[in-house]
């Protein structure tokens, strides 16, 4: 529990107050004195937009280049991604399927890589939502779009 406490503080310090973290790069915690400790720049000084969690040790991040973070339930790390744009949407159904999504680039995550999943050039993906039926959607500049298994519309 308060390790998922101290997760959510640093993503919720993260996610939900831009400016926060203080410019420098030296290490320096805050945060309440007897809660949740945030160190900047960890884990990587990058803002990041969107976290979803299958358990309280298998929590994953999504911000600025690309960047892609994984909580196993000790150490935030640095996962490989294949794009450098802003992600500002995740989600998923499992943690073998999870979706990323931000400017025109649509990833999925498979329980080992991700990989680029779709591309819509000329457009902005801004939020995704895995329904429990199945279906993918996306909002964007092109507005609503729903994938049925292999199909868009």
């Amino acid at each position: 529990m308060t390790r998922s406490l101290a997760l959510a503080g640093l993503f919720a310090c993260i996610l939900l107050a831009p400016g926060c973290a203080p410019d420098t790069l030296d290490p320096t915690p805050f945060g309440p004195a007897d809660g949740w400790r945030v160190f900047h720049p960890l884990p990587g000084g990058y803002d990041l937009f969107a976290v979803w969690g299958a358990s309280s040790d298998d929590v994953w991040a999504v911000g600025s280049y690309g960047h892609l973070v994984h909580w196993n339930g000790e150490v935030v790390t640095n996962v490989d991604s294949p794009v450098d744009v802003r992600l500002s949407a995740l989600d998923a159904w499992a943690p073998d399927d999870i979706y990323a999504a931000g400017e025109e680039y649509l990833l999925h995550f498979d329980g080992h890589a991700w990989r680029i999943e779709d591309r819509f050039p000329g457009q902005t993906i801004l939020d995704l939502h895995c329904a429990a039926n199945g279906r993918l959607h996306l909002a964007g500049s092109f507005g609503l779009r729903i994938r049925d298994g292999d199909d868009w519309r």
